[in-house]
């Protein structure tokens, strides 16, 4: 498996970012403060989310205030929306606009008020096989 499409919302630098057909390895070139670093801390965040939760995640970044985009414009789908545990999830396949407007939305609970809801979808009932 490999990531072929990286979009990036409001995180530090990235107000709205779009990077398609991405190769299989690549170098990423350009001056101080354009992003270089934190296009890998995505990753990086991401991965602290999963591992741990969003609170430490944020917390190894000096908090909401340092991560979140200044200035930042748009407003994104979503797919998951959470708070205190609780929240509603798209279900079905999500490739188009048009299958995010038609998705069937279901209310889930997470068993910890710490767990990032994108590590919950797992253990929902509706996204295990049988």
């Amino acid at each position: 498996m490999c990531v072929q499409t990286l979009i990036i919302k409001n995180f530090k630098v990235f107000k709205n970012v779009e990077i398609t057909n991405i190769p299989t390895m690549a170098v990423l070139l350009g001056m101080n403060g354009v992003g270089k670093s934190t296009f890998f801390d995505v990753f990086g965040f991401l991965n602290d989310c999963l591992a741990k939760n969003v609170k430490a995640a944020l917390a190894a970044r000096g908090g909401f205030s340092e991560v979140i985009s200044r200035e930042q414009s748009g407003v994104p789908t979503k797919i998951l929306d959470f708070a205190k545990g609780e929240g509603v999830a798209f279900v079905g396949e999500l490739k188009t606009r048009e299958d995010i407007n038609n998705a069937d939305r279901r209310k889930q609970k997470l068993d910890s008020l710490d767990i990032l809801a994108i590590k919950g979808l797992g253990q929902f009932q509706e996204f295990i096989e049988s």
